[in-house]
């Protein structure tokens, strides 16, 4: 036996599923608005992760697609945000039925939430003088046997920059010799250190986006 549906009931099929997810997605949608959208993470920052639109279930492209713009800032305000601009989001990029898009903003704020805590300035023990006094005499000579602690300060946040296979990583954070004396502490010297490494990451199967 063969079952002819004709337009009219295929459509009023159709609109009856429609109107049971829109239903069941209005409930996911309200539940959503609920959830706190941020998240503190060591480093005294935050994740923000607010979706910009509630599920759709109208889209041509299928239901359920929803977008956000997450960045990462400190938790000494809330209220601050990345001061870069946020890209323009593909609406779709491929036919894959998920997909993530990551882009230099998200990756950017990250390195500015760190710089903005003051999370990227820590102090290291580094031993004693003595244990350097082959590879710098000097400062043995001028402070013989004192313990020694290097601060690492930046005074700019670190850069994340997309390129066509990953991602490159800069930074240039200042190296400060302290020698803990019986006078207390003194500045040794200082060394400015610039850093920077590359991440392949054109095997993975997410997006990367860079902004425009």
């Amino acid at each position: 036996m063969e079952v002819f549906i004709t337009p009219i009931v295929k459509f009023q099929i159709q609109k009856i599923v429609q109107d049971t997810v829109s239903t069941a997605v209005g409930v996911v949608n309200h539940k959503i608005a609920t959830i706190p959208t941020n998240y503190p993470l060591p480093g005294n920052i935050f994740f923000n992760w607010e979706l910009l639109s509630d599920f759709d279930t109208s889209s041509n492209d299928g239901f359920g697609t929803f977008y956000l713009a997450g960045y990462f800032a400190p938790l000494s305000d809330i209220n601050l945000t990345p001061p870069f601009i946020p890209p323009t989001l593909p609406t779709k990029v491929s036919n894959e039925t998920f997909q993530l898009v990551i882009s230099e903003y998200t990756l950017q704020s990250l390195g500015w939430a760190l710089f903005e805590a003051g999370s990227l300035n820590i102090t290291v023990p580094f031993g004693t003088t003595n244990d350097w006094r082959i590879l710098l005499p000097s400062l043995y000579r001028n402070y013989p046997d004192d313990n020694i602690e290097v601060n690492f300060v930046s005074h700019i946040y670190p850069g994340f920059f997309l390129n066509t296979t990953g991602l490159t990583f800069a930074a240039a954070p200042v190296m400060i010799w302290n020698a803990i004396t019986e006078n207390g502490t003194e500045t040794a010297f200082s060394l400015l250190i610039e850093l920077e490494a590359q991440v392949d990451v054109s095997n993975l199967t997410f997006i990367l986006k860079k902004n425009n």
